[in-house]
C-alpha cells in the first residue's frame, strides 16, 4: 500500500511538471521601445584623479580602463560608450555633445568645489556623432584632452569638469543615464 501511495505521488508530481511547461519564443507582451544610455552614467560622475584606475566591477577580464594618460601623444584619453537596450537592435546615429548645466548643477549643490572649471573647448576632442549597429549593443567613443592645457600657466593646478551627453532623434534616451560628468584633477600625471 505504501509503495502504491508513493508511486501515485511521484506520478502526480511528474505529470504536473511536464504538463505545466509551455515553450514560447517570445511571450506575448508589450515590450518597451529601444533606448540608449551611457553605462558610465550609472555612477553619475567619473573621477579622473589618480594614476591607478580602480576595477570597474565588470564581470569579464580585459575590459577597457575608463581613462589613461597617453604619454607618447601627450593626451588624457577617457574611454566612453553608448549602449542600446531593446528586443531588437537597430542601426542609427547617436549625437554626442557637452552638457554644461550638468556640471553647473554639481557645483551649485556642493558636489564640486566652486573652483572647478568647465573644460575649455579648445582643449578636447569629442566625436559629434557615433553610429549604433544592429549587430552589437554598444559603441565606444573617446574624449581626448591635450596634456598641454594642464601644464599652461593659465590652468596649472586647476580642476576641471565636463558633462558628455548622448541623444538621438531616432531612439529614446534614458534621461537619468544620458550624461556622464567627468571630473579631472590632472595633478596625478603632472608629478
Amino acid at each position: 500500500m505504501k509503495k502504491i501511495s508513493i508511486l501515485l505521488i511521484i506520478g502526480a508530481v511528474l505529470t504536473s511538471v511536464f504538463t505545466s511547461c509551455d515553450y514560447r519564443i517570445n511571450a506575448s507582451a508589450d515590450y518597451p521601445d529601444n533606448a540608449i544610455y551611457q553605462p558610465l552614467a550609472i555612477d553619475g560622475v567619473l573621477y579622473v584623479d589618480k594614476a591607478a584606475v580602480e576595477d570597474m566591477g565588470l564581470p569579464t577580464e580585459g575590459a577597457p580602463v575608463p581613462y589613461y594618460f597617453d604619454k607618447e601623444n601627450n593626451k588624457l584619453i577617457i574611454n566612453m560608450g553608448v549602449v542600446q537596450s531593446g528586443t531588437e537592435l537597430k542601426s542609427f546615429p547617436v549625437k554626442v555633445d557637452v552638457n554644461y548645466s550638468a556640471v553647473n548643477k554639481l557645483i551649485q549643490d556642493g558636489t564640486f568645489d566652486m573652483s572647478v572649471q568647465h573644460l575649455p573647448k579648445a582643449a578636447y576632442t569629442l566625436p559629434e556623432t557615433v553610429m549604433m549597429s544592429k549587430d552589437v549593443a554598444g559603441t565606444e567613443f573617446k574624449l581626448e584632452i591635450g596634456g598641454n592645457l594642464f601644464k599652461s600657466s593659465e590652468y596649472y593646478g586647476k580642476t576641471f569638469a565636463i558633462g558628455v551627453r548622448v541623444h538621438s532623434d531616432e531612439v529614446h534616451v534614458t534621461p537619468e543615464l544620458s550624461t556622464v560628468v567627468v571630473y579631472i584633477d590632472p595633478s596625478f600625471f603632472l608629478e
